[in-house]
């Protein structure tokens, strides 16, 4: 049996993120080759996205981000906001986004790349409340 935290990472977050990440790239174009640059864009996008979700999924084993509020801990939030904006350059700045063969995700990627951060979110509640019924 797999330590609770272990089982959480790898049979139920780590999942829906991988699953994500695969979307958004196929989505911007990557399994034909259409716009590597952008499909790796939206890959990135979609990391960076859900592990800011999995940031607020993890601060508890059992209450969720709903239960415990999005803005109570003010360094959590400006963590968040700077790697947002990191992402934000290495995607959008050129010559940064040319060094790292990157490019900005297309409009038609991006409802896949927040959703992944939706999916996470959700994945977090349902395995929470089994938890809890359980325990």
């Amino acid at each position: 049996v797999l330590f609770r935290p272990a089982w959480r990472a790898f049979a139920v977050l780590g999942p829906v993120e991988a699953a994500a990440e695969m979307l958004a790239f196929a989505v911007a174009g990557g399994l034909h080759a259409q716009d590597l640059a952008a499909a790796r864009g939206a890959a990135f996008a979609t990391v960076v996205v859900a592990q800011t979700a999995n940031a607020w999924a993890c601060r508890s084993d059992r209450d969720t981000p709903w239960q415990m509020g999005w803005g109570g801990n003010r360094l959590l939030v400006a963590a968040a906001a700077v790697e947002l904006l990191i992402a934000a350059v290495c995607l959008a700045v050129v010559p940064v986004a040319d060094t790292l063969e990157h490019a900005l995700a297309p409009a038609m990627a991006w409802p896949v790349i927040v959703g992944g951060a939706v999916a996470l979110l959700l994945a977090d509640r349902v395995d929470k409340g089994r938890f809890v019924r359980r325990g």
